[in-house]
Parts: structure tokens; sequence; C-alpha cells
């Protein structure tokens, strides 16, 4: 019986390829079929099914034949025909574990609530696995325990829809969310005095900052974060969550606060931006020092030229991070900071 569609040429062709060493071999490499150590000789199968058995006197003597154990591809295709996918190459059947496309790895996780089950039956190729794991981490799960948890079983489901739709589903990206790290936070740190003072973390995230300022000795930590999935861990840092989307704050939100520490989104200019309207909103009495682009040191565009004549204007340096300081965050992007006095201070320098 034919279990491999193929028409009957083709199939006699293979069988032909399989008969004997020199064949087998080049077949083999060329991944059109498998041949399988079976312990006294070897056989060559394709997706599973037996086509011949590669026999010369003295069995398994010279010249030596690639191959793979039986048990390995036995307890692949037994997996694969378990699951129900299709074998899409040799490839697959040929290592300690599945390798499998991220679709079908996809395909055989199973809802359960806000987790994203995996089949205990399956052993994944580790690369394979990787892949996966990246794929659901990127569209905001975390591993637990054989799953991958969300905050909600829609947050599962429709991770798990759009990754099925070939989306590259990226929360950090789509958020331009990348936390600040250990590595950053002495840089941050250095000139920075929130003690007894009231600060403001405008994109808290999952609250590092908001952590640092209240062990820093700030008397209270207002924060604003535009993703809902971070809210409990804000709060839980011991911040007071004041709003959502910080571009829609207004002065009176903000009139108790002393000092700003941010590390706003960077794409398009976005930091400028937000530090412009952050600015326009504060009190006279508030600074800010903000984590910003790299590019903000020599990009061209009209909105990075602008803010540099500003902070040439008010003698406001830039301080450059090393390379690779948010290497931790998940970029590679190179990094300033910038510290903005208050209003009223820069508005004394200015009048002297």
């Amino acid at each position: 019986m034919n279990t491999l569609n193929l028409a009957p040429a083709e199939l006699k062709q293979l069988k032909i390829e399989a008969c004997d060493c020199k064949s087998a071999r080049i077949g083999h490499y060329e991944k059109k079929f498998t041949i399988v150590d079976m312990g006294p000789f070897w056989s060559v199968y394709k997706n599973g099914i037996y086509l011949n058995t590669v026999v010369w006197e003295g069995h398994k003597g010279q010249p030596t034949l690639p191959s793979v154990p039986k048990a390995i591809y036995a307890s692949n295709v037994a997996q694969m025909t378990s699951l129900g996918l299709d074998i899409e190459s040799e490839d697959q059947l040929r290592h300690d574990g599945l390798v499998l496309s991220l679709v079908q790895m996809l395909q055989i996780l199973e809802i359960d609530g806000p987790r994203l089950l995996l089949p205990t039956s399956v052993k994944f190729d580790p690369m394979s696995y990787q892949t996966l794991k990246k794929a659901v981490k990127n569209a905001g799960g975390h591993y637990v325990s054989n799953s991958f948890m969300f905050d909600s079983v829609d947050e599962a489901t429709d991770a798990l829809e759009r990754l099925l739709n070939g989306e590259n589903v990226n929360i950090k990206k789509s958020l331009q969310y990348y936390p600040t790290t250990e590595s950053v936070w002495p840089y941050l740190e250095e000139r920075l005095d929130v003690r007894g003072k009231v600060v403001w973390e405008p994109h808290a995230g999952e609250g590092f900052l908001v952590r640092k300022a209240i062990d820093a000795g700030a008397s209270t930590v207002l924060a604003t974060e535009i993703f809902k999935k971070f809210h409990p861990k804000i709060t839980e840092s011991g911040a007071t969550l004041i709003g959502e989307d910080v571009m829609g704050m207004t002065a009176e939100d903000v009139v108790n606060v002393d000092v700003v520490v941010m590390n706003p989104p960077w794409t398009g200019g976005q930091d400028v931006k937000h530090i412009e309207y952050i600015r326009n909103i504060l009190p006279d009495h508030a600074e800010i020092h903000a984590l910003m682009s790299g590019s903000l040191k020599q990009n061209p565009s009209s909105i990075y030229e602008k803010f540099r004549n500003w902070l040439k204007q008010n003698e406001i340096d830039l301080e450059v991070l090393p390379d690779s300081a948010y290497k931790d965050s998940g970029t590679l992007t190179d990094g300033c900071i910038v510290r903005i006095p208050s209003k009223k201070a820069l508005s004394t320098s200015t009048a002297a």
C-alpha cells in the first residue's frame, strides 16, 4: 500500500535509490529519505514508511553510512502520528526530539484558562522549543510548569490566534517597552535625589524605577502606565497609579510632583514629544531625569535638532551611556540621560 501519496513510478524510484550503499548515502544527505540504524543492518525509511534495507557482504561493515538510531526515528514518527501532524521533512524525524515549525507547535498547544498547555507526550527538539518559547514570550506569556501563562483566558486565546495567523506578535516592540534594568540604574541614580520628595514615573512598566525611587527615600511615588497588564505590579511596588496614557495627564494630576524619573518610548522621536508634554504640565519647581534614545546626539530630524538646540541654550548636557547598556532590556540601541532643571531654576539661570 502506497501511504506516501506518491505516484507508483515515484515510489519505485525511491526504492531503487534506497537499495544500495552509495545511493542511500546520497538520498540521506539530500533528505529524500532516512537511513535508520536497526542494529545488525541499516534500513531506509521515508516519512516513517519502510522502503528498503541496505545489505552487503559483512552487513554493517565498511563503508559506514550516516544514520539515525532506530529508537529516535521510531519515537518521532509515533509522536507525529499521535499529534496528527503532517511530516514536512525527513529532518523532523532525525533529532532527539521533534523538529517542528512554529505553526505546528502552536497547533498542539491547548488552551486551559489563562494558560497555553504544552503536550506532555511530546519531546521537542531544543532549537524548535526555543523558537516556540520566544514567540509566546514576545506575545506576553511566561513559562510556568509545562505551560505558558497569561493574565487571562482572553489574552491567551488572542495571543494564540494571532500567532497562528502569522502575526509577529511582540509586546515589547508594539509598546516600545524596553525596561530600565540594573545595568542602567547606577548612571541614572548618580545625580538623582528623591529623598522626601514626590516622584512621578510616567512610563512605569513593571515598576523598576518605582521600586528604586521608594528605596531611595521618596515620600510618595506616582505612576502612569498605558499597558494594563503591568498595573498590579506597579501598585504592589508601593506606587499610586494615577492614570494610563501620560499624554492624557493634566497639570492638576501632577501638581504636587517634585521629580520626574522616566524612560519613555524612543521610536519616532516619542521620547522628545513625551518630555516636552510632561514639562508643560509640571509645576515650576519640578525637575526631570530622563533616559532617552542615543539618536538625540546626532539625529538630523527636526524634532531632535530643535530639542538639541533647546538643551544647548539652557546649558543642559547629554550624559552618554556606555554601549549595550540596554542589552538586558532586549535592545542594543544606545541611550543617554537628560536632566532638565525645574522651570524656576532655568528662569533664574537665564536671568542671571
